[in-house]
Order: C-alpha cells, then structure tokens, then sequence
C-alpha cells in the first residue's frame, strides 16, 4: 500500500510536470538551443560571376611586336662582279718586225758596215789578178773572181743570219715582256674582284645575321607576351577556383548549421515528450524509455588553399623574373653582337625609356646624374642627350633609334 500511494504521488508530480510541458505549444524557435531556424539555410550561393575575377585572354598579337622580317636585299650590299675585263691580245705594233727580205733593219745594219770592206776588197782583188798577168776573160781570172764571188757570198749570208737572229731575239724579249705586262694587269683585275666580292659576300653576311637577331628579338618579345597571358590567364583561373572553393565552404557551413538546428530541435521534442513518458511509466509499471538522440555528424569543409595560392603566386613571381633576366641577357647579348667590343661598356641611357627619373648629383662634367626606372629595375646614371652635348664620342647609337653612352668614356 505505501509502494501503490508512493507511485500515486510520483504520478500527481509527473502529471503536474506534462501539465507544465503541455501547457505551451511547440515552437522550434522557441530558444537558440531547442529551436530550429529554417531562415539560416537562405544565404546558401547557387552561382558565381565568372567575369568579377576577370576574363582570360584567348590570343597574342603577334604584330604588337614587330614582324619578322624573311627576305634581306642583296642589292643592299652590292652585286659580286662575275665577269672582269682582261687582256687576251697583245699589241706588236712597236716591236722589231721579223725580216721578209735582206737588207732589213738589224741585217742593213750589219751590211752597211760590211759593203765598204767588200767594195775595197774587190778593188784590191783586181789589182791583184792584174798583178799576176791575169787578163779579165780568161779562164785564170774567171776562176779567181768566182771564188772571190763565192767569199763574198758567204759574207752576206753570215750578216743575213746574224740579223735576222738579232732581230727575232729583240722581237722575243718585247713579247715576252708585253706577255708579263698583260699576265700582271689581269691578275691584278682578278685579285680587286676577288676582294670586292669577299667584302659583298661579308656585308650580305652581316646583313643576314643582323636580320636574324632582330627576328630573334621579335620571336623572344612574343614567346614573352605568351607566358604574359598565361600567367595572368593562371591567375584568373586560381581566383576564380578560390572563390569556387570559398563558395563551397560557405555552402558546407550553412548545411552544418542546418544539421545543428535540426539536431537542437529534435533534442526540443524528446525533452518536450520526457514528462509523458515519465507518467506512463509510473502509471502503468512499466520501464522508463529513455530518449533516443541520433548523432551528430558535422560536414567535411576544406581550409581555404590559401598556401596554394602564396606558392602559385611566388612560381609566378620566379618566373617573370626569369623572364625579365632572359630579356635583359638576350638585348647586352645582341648589343655585344652588332657593336662589337667597343660598345660592351654602353648602356642605354635614352630619356625616352626611363621614368620617375629623379637628380641625384652632378658629373664633373657638369651633367646631371639621376636615379630612375628602366626596363624594370631602378638604376642610377646619366641622360643620353645631355652627354651628347658634353662628349659626342661617348654615344653609341642602336639601330633601335635609342641612344646609348658609353660609360667607360665617362
């Protein structure tokens, strides 16, 4: 009996507390810890706006850097000379005649000296015969004057033939000597063309390897205008990934928020239906039911990439670095090229590629110098144009049209 008026009791406390708990309908916003708020899940973002993180760049123009020139003009350096006047006569006219007949030039000679012996002989000949008792006529005398004729023959054919020797030895040594004449004068035509077309030939050579320095340049400056777009075209790319993904937690955020709520709400409900099953139990007999709580399971949210980001970045900056240096190792290594080893101390200097240019002391030249930027460094120097005005061999001019100076002068 007092076991059944406890359990009546616990029953009347039971009852008054599911009166109190019944008493208020069920709100499940009633608090922060039991309600549930359906308005939390309403900023959840569907969407994003690609063009907010920019607009990736599909094309180069090639143009923007010059255009590569193919073609050299060969006339530009002059034409080599393929055909070069030469001597293939030789002119005889004032040489000693070869002899046609006796009695020419060096045989006259001979003979004119040689006719007053014979004349005296032939005299002295006569007397002689006549001396003898020889008659003209006679068979005596015929035979003598016929030997004498014999001798004076053979005279005259001796001082023919020393002539005609003498004067085709003269003739021989005026040709052989009009021959090296003529050899030497072709030679000499043959050795300025060589020499002409030699420096034709090395003017087109330079002309080439100038042409093809300057398409160098312009194939470098596009390959970098490339990585430029890539680069930022990377750059949008990660922007828009990282707003993706801070989308992506923002999203996760609000469904475990959801979860959370909901969970609270059904922890609201089980402590709602605790006083009733408190009477049952103490009315019937029965085993107190204990609420059952499903667990909580929060969603996988990943950490912003934010060190993803800082070392894309840093490769970035590591590789407009590399870029900035293979430009600047590419224009001393084509200005050392075209200007040879005078030009290695020049820099460029000319006003129109610096800027933020301020005056930092006074050369004792009397010309100013300055701190400025120039292709992307901040250097410390002086200005072409007022050089030119104080030491004109100091600037060294680039086919470019920008001025250099010469800094070792200085």
């Amino acid at each position: 009996m007092r076991v059944q008026t406890a359990l009546a009791n616990l029953g009347q406390t039971g009852i008054s507390n599911a009166n109190a708990a019944l008493s208020t309908p069920y709100n499940p916003n009633a608090s922060a810890i039991t309600g549930y708020n359906p308005v939390a899940i309403s900023n959840v973002e569907t969407g994003l706006t690609a063009d907010k993180y920019g607009l990736a760049r599909a094309k180069t123009e090639a143009n923007s850097y010059g255009l590569a020139s193919g073609d050299v003009a060969a006339n530009t350096y002059g034409l080599a000379r393929g055909k070069v006047p030469l001597q293939y006569g030789l002119d005889t006219r004032n040489l000693t005649q070869m002899p046609t007949n006796a009695g020419v030039s060096a045989q006259q000679a001979i003979l004119s000296r040689l006719d007053p012996t014979i004349q005296a002989g032939d005299v002295s000949f006569r007397q002689t015969l006549a001396n003898q008792g020889l008659a003209p006529g006679t068979a005596a005398y015929d035979a003598a004057f016929r030997n004498r004729e014999m001798s004076k023959n053979d005279l005259y054919n001796q001082a023919a033939l020393q002539g005609i020797n003498l004067d085709m030895s003269a003739r021989q040594q005026g040709l052989n000597e009009l021959n090296t004449l003529g050899t030497f004068g072709n030679q000499a035509q043959l050795a300025g063309a060589g020499l002409y077309n030699q420096a034709v030939s090395q003017n087109f050579g330079q002309g080439i390897t100038a042409n093809q320095l300057k398409n160098q340049a312009i194939a470098q400056n596009f390959g970098q205008g490339v990585t430029a777009d890539q680069l930022y075209n990377s750059a949008v790319n990660q922007n828009f990934n990282q707003a993706l993904a801070a989308q992506q937690a923002n999203n996760a955020a609000q469904n475990q928020q959801f979860q959370q709520n909901l969970g609270n709400s059904q922890f609201g409900m089980a402590l709602r239906q605790q006083p009733i099953n408190e009477v049952i139990g103490l009315m019937g007999g029965s085993q107190i039911q204990l609420p059952q709580f499903q667990g909580f399971q929060g969603s996988q949210v990943a950490p912003a990439p934010t060190f993803a980001g800082t070392q894309a970045q840093g490769q970035a900056d590591m590789s407009r670095y590399g870029i900035q240096q293979a430009g600047n190792n590419a224009t001393t290594q084509g200005l050392f090229s075209a200007l040879g080893t005078a030009a290695m101390l020049a820099k460029f200097s000319d006003r129109r590629l610096k800027s933020n240019i301020v005056q930092v002391g006074t050369h004792p030249l009397g010309i100013g110098i300055y701190e400025y930027d120039i292709f992307g460094n901040r250097e410390r120097g002086v200005m072409a144009d007022e050089v030119a005005t104080v030491m004109p061999d100091a600037i060294v001019p680039h086919e470019s049209g920008y001025m250099m100076v010469n800094y070792g002068k200085l």
